[in-house]
Order: C-alpha cells, then structure tokens, then sequence
C-alpha cells in the first residue's frame, strides 16, 4: 500500500512540474520594476509571453543572477530606474 501511495504523489507532482502555465519568457533585471513607494514588483515587456513549463521564469532569472554581466550591470543604476 505505501508504494501505491508514494507512486500515487509522484504522479501528483510530476503533473505540476510538467503543467505549461503562461508565463513571461523574458524574466530579467531590465523587465523587472520595483514601485519605491509601494515596494510592489511589476514586470514589464510582455513580447516573448507564451505557454512554458511551471517555474521556467524563476528558473532563467535566477540562472540569469550568475552571470557576471548581470552582477556588473548598471541597469538597477540607470536613469530610467530612478524616474
């Protein structure tokens, strides 16, 4: 009974790995706006958004956070952030 269980959850989880949900394609620190008022996050530049699998967008910005161009970035520095 406890592997019809354990294969029973497995399942379970593997559908909602696997699950596309809409989700942005184009997560990165320029298409990410924090409110200073509010500290609300909104992301911005919807071109790329279609169907993807559940995660991918976390999964790429954060991937993204290692890069050394993305560390060395003056983006969160810019004008257009101060505005």
């Amino acid at each position: 009974i406890e592997n019809n269980d354990n294969f029973k959850y497995e399942f379970i989880a593997r559908q909602f790995l696997y699950q596309r949900v809409l989700s942005h394609n184009d997560v990165y620190v320029g298409n990410v706006l924090e409110l200073k008022q509010s500290g609300k996050v909104i992301l911005i530049d919807f071109e790329y958004t279609s169907y993807n699998y559940r995660g991918y967008d976390f999964a790429t910005f954060f991937g993204r956070c290692e890069r050394k161009e993305f560390r060395e970035s003056d983006i969160c520095n810019g004008k257009e952030r101060r505005q």
